[in-house]
């Protein structure tokens, strides 16, 4: 029998509850500001392929674009909170510096403030936020190896410069934590001071340099899937911070972007699909996106559908924006449909026809073989599509070899094959 892969839950009902709890305030005019209307967003929505086998996944693109008349430039203050613990002395540190040196140099400090911390057993404020760059390079350089790995306490002491007269009531908050490795407390310490700085109203971003980062936590510390970044070289150390800094620093059509999409119950989503990764609870996604340039926003996932027929991929989908002046807006993606049919009734017995493509290429014939010859002992096997069903036209067996997961090759002992309803 082949073991089944476990996966990775996703985050729960609690981040979803907390998002979703600002979508109205996000759609309504602020005190003073512009009219909502002066806000436009332009929603589209498309399925891939537009007719499926049952079985099979769909590629689903949400594409926004859109811009606020008389948007201006959004002012940021930003935190660079840099690990100097013992690991990262010599060329790590070396590599961190030379990316935060160049971070604050592709910063418009016409409309931006920079401040760093660096953290070890504890955290330093080095250089509150200022638009001094003379003094930003002397606080990079005054970055000095030593001691464990407190990532909460670096996060903390970035939030308290937030309570200081430096900082500008109307700039977005934002913090970029970059570290090694992983906090020396546990992860619940580290997620947990970055929950308070979301809650403030800051955008965290996440950097993991090098193979010992926690990437984990550093996902969860993020304001969002597509806020977490993983660095193996200084090469995309650098190129991750000049992203960011791109991002925080450059034309900006909305400040905040919030997309959420509820699946039609004959959906199902493909785990880990979603790129930038959604918070989910149910069949709800959300995306919560931040400094989101002119050319607007790309967001996929992948569903398999659970039956036949024409079918939506949602119930509904909508997206609420708010713009640099704090004029904002919402829209109502447009509705998608897939058409499911039914895969052809596989015959009793595996012959060439049932074994899929993926396998030939790639699992070793003699493993094709066994299976062929030895169907029962491999996972599946004549189970119906839904085991909660019982079987018939819209419920056959699973009688065709395929792979676990196909995007990668054959293993042993992580990917082996299983029989399914058709092939991907």
């Amino acid at each position: 029998m082949v073991p089944t892969a476990r996966r990775l839950g996703s985050t729960g009902a609690t981040a979803i509850a907390v998002v979703l709890a600002v979508l109205a305030a996000l759609a309504a005019p602020r005190p003073g500001r512009a009219d909502p209307a002066a806000c436009r967003l332009r929603p589209a929505k498309a399925v891939s392929p537009g007719r499926v086998v049952l079985g099979q996944t769909v590629s689903v693109t949400l594409r926004l674009a859109g811009a606020c008349d008389g948007q201006r430039r959004a002012r940021s203050d930003i935190m660079l909170v840099v690990d100097q613990s013992g690991s990262m002395a010599g060329d790590k540190l070396a590599a961190a510096q030379a990316a935060a040196h160049a971070f604050v140099d592709g910063i418009d400090f016409a409309f931006d403030q920079v401040g760093v911390v660096g953290f070890a057993s504890e955290a330093t404020l080095l250089a509150g936020l200022t638009t001094d760059r003379a003094r930003l390079a002397a606080a990079i350089g005054a970055l000095v190896p030593d001691g464990g790995t407190n990532i909460a306490a670096g996060v903390d002491e970035a939030r308290h410069v937030y309570k200081n007269p430096g900082h500008r009531p109307d700039a977005t908050r934002v913090i970029v934590v970059m570290t090694d490795g992983a906090n020396n407390a546990g992860p619940a310490v580290a997620i947990s001071a970055a929950r308070y700085a979301k809650a403030e109203g800051a955008r965290v971003f996440a950097i993991g340099f090098g193979a010992d980062a926690d990437m984990l936590t550093l996902t969860r510390m993020a304001s969002n899937g597509g806020d977490a970044f993983a660095a193996p070289s200084a090469a995309d150390l650098s190129r991750i911070y000049a992203a960011i800094a791109d991002r925080v620093s450059g034309d900006v059509a909305f400040t905040r972007l919030v997309v959420t999409d509820t699946l039609a119950a004959d959906m199902r989503y493909a785990d880990a699909s979603g790129r930038p990764w959604p918070d989910r609870s149910g069949l709800t996604m959300v995306w919560d996106l931040s400094f989101v340039g002119p050319a607007g926003a790309d967001i996929r996932f992948a569903v398999e559908p659970q039956t036949t027929g024409r079918l939506p991929i949602s119930d509904r989908a909508v997206a609420r924006g708010v713009g640099p002046d704090g004029s904002a807006v919402a829209v109502d993606f447009p509705a998608a449909f897939v058409d499911v049919v039914a895969p052809p009734a596989p015959t009793a017995t595996p012959g060439p026809a049932c074994v899929c493509g993926v396998v030939r290429r790639r699992v070793p014939p003699a493993v094709i073989a066994h299976a062929v010859a030895n169907p029962e002992r491999y996972l599946g096997w004549q189970a119906p599509l839904d085991p909660g069903k019982p079987p018939g036209p819209n419920n056959p067996p699973r009688a065709c070899l395929a792979l676990q997961n196909g995007a990668i090759d054959y293993h042993p002992q992580f990917n082996t094959p299983i029989w399914r309803v058709g092939c991907p």
